[in-house]
């Protein structure tokens, strides 16, 4: 099984995919490579996390896992009015993110949307294109023996 990090990075896109106003929905590191016209507007899903001790339990420490998922949203640098459209691609995503339970990682404690970022231009080897992050952060619970799986499932 996949680290918990990956589960939720993968359950984050698995819902992202569902939105038609996106064209695609990869990994933060798709950044690197080219994008064609028809890519756009896509997401692009990275996870981040800081782990804090909590207990020890039957010979094991139990850890809060403080995870943060950025979403960043991305159109092409020629597109008219481009808060507008990232404010639209926000507004499916935000209801496509409700629910932390349709991320099938188990229990998400406090599951919410932290920030968003100002629109800035970001440098690809086709030019520039315009992206705004959304990110979100929860707590999930993990053993330091099985990161892999969530205890609050």
């Amino acid at each position: 099984m996949a680290h918990v990090r990956t589960q939720l990075r993968k359950g984050v896109q698995a819902r992202l995919a569902t939105v038609a106003a996106l064209s695609g929905v990869h990994d933060e590191s798709r950044i690197v490579r080219g994008f064609q016209q028809d890519d756009f507007p896509l997401a692009l899903v990275g996870v981040t996390e800081t782990v804090s001790g909590v207990s020890d339990s039957q010979g094991q420490r139990v850890y809060t896992r403080g995870m943060s998922v950025s979403i960043r949203l991305c159109v092409e640098d020629d597109v008219e009015n481009a808060e507008d459209a990232l404010d639209g691609l926000a507004v499916a995503v935000e209801k496509a993110l409700l629910k932390s339970s349709d991320l099938g990682v188990g229990k998400l404690q406090q599951w919410r949307l932290a920030n968003t970022s100002p629109v800035t231009p970001v440098a690809v080897s086709e030019g520039y294109m315009l992206s705004q992050t959304l990110t979100y952060s929860c707590d999930v619970m993990t053993a330091d023996s099985t990161p892999e799986t969530n205890l609050l499932s």
